[in-house]
This record gives C-alpha cells, sequence and structure tokens, in this order.
C-alpha cells in the first residue's frame, strides 16, 4: 500500500494532497498514517506483517470487517482495490488501430465488402474479449460487448456476401438494406436504455438491505489509463454492529458524491463487495437515456427524410 521508501512527512504530503483535492477524507488521511507508522515500527522490529498482509489480500465477502488488533478497534479492513486494467494489451491496440486505418482506407476505396470485414473482425473481437475477460473476473456480463459482438457477426457476414454473392442478390439486398438500416438505429437506441433499465433492476434484486454510508474516498484508477476525471466512491457504513466498506472497480465522472457526503445504500446480505447507489445510478441513467435518444432522433430524421419527403 506504501512505497517505504518515501518519509512520513513525504507520506502526510501525498495524503493531505487527496483531501485538498476532495479525493480523501480526513479520518481517513488520518488512518492511513497510522497505518504507515504501524508497518513501519514492523519494518524496523522485523514483526511479520500478518495483519496487514490479510488486509490486502481478503476476498469480497470479508470487506469491512473490523480489526482485533489491540488499541485498534476503531480500524476496519478496507476493500481490495485492484489496478484497473484495460480490456485491451498493448498489441491487441496497436492491432485495433491498424484495422481502424485499414477500415479508412477501405471506405475511401469504395470497397463495402473489406469495410463489412474489417469492421465484423474488430466488433467481434473486442465484444467476445470484453465478454470473457468479464466472466473470468466473476463480473456481469455487459449489454455493451454483447451488442458489440452481435454487430461484429453481422458485418462479417455482410463482408462476406459482398465478395461471394450474386450481383441480383447483392442489389436487392442493398436495397432491403437501406429500407431497414433506419429503424436498425432507432432499434440499437430502445436497446441501449431497456439494456440499462434491466442492469439496474437486476442490482436492486441483488442489494436490498438500505444503509446510511458515508463517503471516505474517491479512487482514482491505479494504473492512470483513464481520465484523471473518472473516479469510484469507497462507502463506509455500519451493519451487524460492525464498521464496514463497499468498493466497486466502476470509474465514472458522473454521480459520484463528495467527500464526506452521506447517501443511501443497498448492500447484500452476503457482504458481497457491491452496493447498489440510487441517487448515482439515476445520474448514470439519465446519462444513458441521452445516449439512446441520439439513436432515436437520428434513426427518426432517416426514416423521415426516406419515407416522408
Amino acid at each position: 500500500m506504501f512505497n517505504f521508501q518515501m518519509s512520513r512527512e513525504e507520506v502526510e504530503k501525498l495524503l493531505d494532497l487527496q483531501v485538498q483535492t476532495g479525493n480523501m477524507s480526513e479520518q481517513l488521511k488520518e488512518e492511513k498514517l497510522r497505518e504507515f507508522d504501524m508497518l513501519m515500527q514492523q519494518r524496523a522490529g522485523g514483526v511479520p506483517n500478518q495483519q496487514y498482509g490479510q488486509m490486502n489480500g481478503m476476498q469480497g465477502q470479508q470487506f469491512g470487517q473490523v480489526n482485533e488488533m489491540p488499541g485498534q478497534a476503531d480500524r476496519v479492513k478496507y476493500p481490495r482495490i485492484k489496478p484497473q486494467e484495460g480490456y485491451l494489451n498493448t498489441p491487441e491496440m496497436i492491432g485495433t488501430l491498424v484495422i481502424a486505418i485499414l477500415i479508412v482506407v477501405a471506405a475511401k476505396k469504395g470497397s463495402a465488402a473489406f469495410v463489412g470485414l474489417l469492421m465484423g473482425i474488430l466488433f467481434t473481437y473486442i465484444g467476445v474479449k470484453i465478454i470473457f475477460k468479464d466472466r473470468k473476473e466473476g463480473k456481469r456480463i455487459q449489454f455493451i460487448p454483447i451488442v458489440a459482438a452481435i454487430v461484429g457477426v453481422l458485418m462479417l457476414g455482410y463482408g462476406f456476401f459482398k465478395i461471394f454473392g450474386s450481383d441480383g442478390a447483392q442489389s436487392e439486398f442493398d436495397r432491403i438494406g437501406n429500407a431497414i438500416l433506419p429503424f436498425i438505429i432507432i432499434a440499437v437506441g430502445f436497446a441501449i436504455i431497456i439494456g440499462y433499465a434491466v442492469s439496474v433492476s437486476a442490482m436492486k434484486k441483488r442489494y436490498t438491505i438500505p444503509v446510511q454510508a458515508t463517503c471516505i474516498q474517491l479512487v482514482i484508477p491505479r494504473n492512470g489509463a483513464r481520465s484523471p476525471r473518472m473516479r469510484a466512491p469507497m462507502y463506509e457504513y455500519w451493519y451487524n454492529g460492525e464498521k464496514r466498506r463497499t468498493f466497486k472497480n466502476v470509474f465514472s465522472n458522473r454521480g459520484n458524491p463528495a467527500i464526506n457526503e452521506v447517501r443511501e445504500i443497498y448492500v447484500s446480505a452476503t457482504d458481497d463487495g457491491g452496493y447498489y447507489d440510487p441517487v448515482g445510478s439515476k445520474t448514470q441513467f439519465i446519462f444513458t437515456i441521452l445516449i439512446g435518444l441520439i439513436f432515436i432522433v437520428i434513426g427518426g430524421i432517416v426514416v423521415y427524410l426516406s419515407y416522408f419527403r
């Protein structure tokens, strides 16, 4: 958790900066300083760091259990915060960039077949990669990568059809495609809105216990791969006589609380480390609706221009 090459003064300055920028509460800063002091004492005295080793390695169901170390009864264990890793590694990102460039070139050359094949490869690979990575990490499958994979498969089919289909079949396909394309765009807009609504409904069923939780930290992705505006709140609350903390690796710049803001969130009886935040979800839902409406309006304009003018 700490860099032992840093002095206590340097650690305190770093934590002060987090407090000043509104990413950490004063209470949590003092707690981290106490933890640093104890870790340094253990290093100096050669005491095995068992308590804190358990702290950093515990699983989700252990989040927030009270540490029984003498004299530290008010201390709680932290949720395990992993570095926010991207879905694509460096070679895959380079490959994505190369394919994107090839798509632009194929589009300028007027090669619909190669545009379809390249976009199909890109969408299918990214969608399937995200789905498998989320399943491997035990996360729920997201709606967007499923849509991406389906679109990718359809684009692959379109690309092969443009290469191997007869001229008559391609002409009929283009006519039908131009007729239904605006309705597909509208359907995508509705699917985005409905998909998020289904996700929120699932969270409401999973997290049913209301608690008054205080935001004590706004965590920034540790690998720095995302915008510095992206944050994820860590909440602290009491449940069954224990002080607990909960955190999700879902970073956003919308709907986050301020430090020391109290919200009613919902947690599960199994204390699995997740939660449902009605205020934050409402803000994100509004943003999702706006995105969906953009697709619906664009599709509606195309329908109007195609059939009513």
